[in-house]
C-alpha cells in the first residue's frame, strides 16, 4: 500500500516537474530533509525516498524542456568552464591517490 502512495505521489510529482519546474525543485528541496533519515529500500527498493523523488523531478523536468528545444549561445565562458571540467578529471583521475 505504501508502494501505491509513494508511486501516485511520484506521478503527480512528475507532472508538476513537467509544467512548472521550479515548484517542483521547491518541493524537492523541502522533502529532501523530511525523507533524508528513512533508510534505502523501505519504501522504493533498492533507493532512498529522497534519491527517488530527484529522478522523478529530473525526468520531468527533461521531459519538459523536450519540445521547447531552442539553441542556446555557447561562448568563451562556457568553453573556459568546460575545459576547467575536463582538466580537474583527467589530472585528478591520473594520480594515484
Amino acid at each position: 500500500m505504501t508502494l501505491i502512495a509513494f508511486a501516485a505521489a511520484c506521478a503527480l510529482l512528475l507532472v508538476v516537474a513537467v509544467v512548472r519546474p521550479a515548484l517542483a525543485c521547491a518541493v524537492l528541496a523541502v522533502a529532501i530533509p523530511l525523507t533524508a533519515g528513512l533508510g534505502r529500500g523501505t519504501v522504493v527498493p533498492v533507493l532512498r525516498v529522497n534519491e527517488a523523488l530527484l529522478l522523478v523531478v529530473a525526468a520531468g523536468v527533461v521531459l519538459g524542456r523536450l519540445p521547447r528545444r531552442r539553441e542556446l549561445p555557447f561562448g568563451g565562458l562556457d568553453l573556459a568552464v568546460l575545459a576547467f571540467c575536463l582538466g580537474s578529471v583527467l589530472i585528478r583521475g591520473r594520480s594515484s591517490c
